[in-house]
């Protein structure tokens, strides 16, 4: 983690680190911590990450797949705001916008949200409604059926990804 640091701000400066409000549990707002692997720029609207590889430091192209820039979520975790198994949390206005637009959406929101969940391990990066439609039937499935040994698979299947470089980027 020092290592990403010391890149990040050899590659561009301050922050390090990357701070977003998000939706948690009970849709209560708090902030997600990572490290930034995105070139520094204006406040702008809610974008997808995929709408944004453009911005990705040469540092994120490495942290990135690795996971090493959700490292850490664990002191949201820690925080209580988040789980290690559970739903992504969602950036504010997209809550919002689903809500909206998809049946159900705020079901997701009866458990905490998480660094690792069963639609991170089933289902790619979703960036439009019909995706995002069929990731959140994942999280759907997990908000019914979580217990302790689907938490156990879900991070297993993680370690995987990670090691072997596969799933969502």
């Amino acid at each position: 983690m020092l290592i990403t640091a010391i890149a990040i701000y050899l590659e561009d400066g301050r922050p390090i680190v990357f701070k977003q409000l998000r939706v948690g549990k009970n849709n209560k707002h708090f902030t997600l911590i990572k490290f930034r692997s995105m070139k520094k720029q204006k406040k702008d609207k809610a974008k997808f990450a995929d709408q944004e590889q453009d911005r990705i430091l040469k540092i994120g192209r490495i942290i990135r797949p690795l996971r090493i820039d959700e490292s850490l979520q664990f002191i949201n975790i820690l925080k209580g705001d988040m789980s290690i198994v559970g739903p992504r949390p969602e950036q504010i206005p997209f809550a919002r916008q689903f809500e909206k637009e998809i049946a159900f959406y705020s079901q997701r929101h009866h458990v905490k949200p998480s660094l690792t969940g069963w639609a991170q391990i089933m289902y790619k990066y979703a960036s439009n409604t019909e995706e995002i439609k069929k990731k959140l039937s994942y999280d759907l499935w997990y908000v019914k059926n979580r217990n302790i040994l689907l938490d156990l698979k879900i991070i297993l299947q993680t370690i995987e990804a990670v090691f072997w470089k596969r799933g969502a980027k």
